[in-house]
Order: C-alpha cells, then structure tokens, then sequence
C-alpha cells in the first residue's frame, strides 16, 4: 500500500508545482513540463 500513498503524494506534489507555476506566470507552466 505504501506504493500508492507514494504516487498519490507524487501527484499531489506536481499539481502544486503547477498552481505555483500558474502563480508565478504562465510561462513558468512550460518550463514546469519540460522538468518533467
């Protein structure tokens, strides 16, 4: 089960990095998906 609280985290943590992206700038948004 850990695995999943794993991912789930995970994806917490990107929609986070998204709305501070969004925050900051909308070109911020593309430099965020290329990190990944």
């Amino acid at each position: 089960m850990s695995g999943k609280t794993e991912e789930v985290e995970a994806g917490q943590s990107q929609v986070k990095l998204r709305a501070n992206a969004v925050h900051a700038g909308g070109a911020k948004i593309s430099e965020v998906e290329s990190c990944f």
